[in-house]
């Protein structure tokens, strides 16, 4: 845990490791997750997504191994149980690090774009139809 708290990533937890360990590091990872960022500079920080369909919406939850993998969709995920997401706009991050029980990507992603028709289009766009 000391290497972490020098380089401020944790790329190197896997599994249900990463949910309390990014739990515990939340304001030091918000603030070094910047918008802007670009994916792979994300993946540096955080490491790889949890979910499955992982193109606009990166999360990490409690418990991830006893979701069965095809079930590891964004949207699955935040409704199942408490966890963290960061969202992308044209590959560059949108924010910072969320709290699935705080907000959900479609707010945020719906903010950064503008709020109107062209902003629920576009959300609609990358994340599909509002359920």
């Amino acid at each position: 845990m000391f290497a972490f708290y020098q380089s401020k990533r944790v790329d190197w937890v896997t599994g249900n490791q990463k949910f309390p360990v990014i739990a515990k590091n939340f304001s030091r990872l918000s603030e070094r997750l910047r918008p802007g960022l670009t994916k792979q500079q994300v993946l540096h920080i955080l490491g790889k997504a949890q979910n499955v369909d992982n193109e606009t919406v990166w999360m990490w939850v409690e418990n991830i191994e006893a979701i069965p993998p095809k079930e590891r969709t964004w949207m699955g995920l935040q409704l199942d149980r408490p966890g963290f997401f960061v969202a992308f706009y044209k590959d560059r991050l949108v924010g910072t690090l969320f709290k699935t029980a705080e907000t959900n990507p479609r707010e945020i992603l719906r903010e950064h774009i503008a709020y109107g028709p062209e902003a629920r289009t576009e959300v609609e766009r990358l994340l599909g139809p509002s359920p």
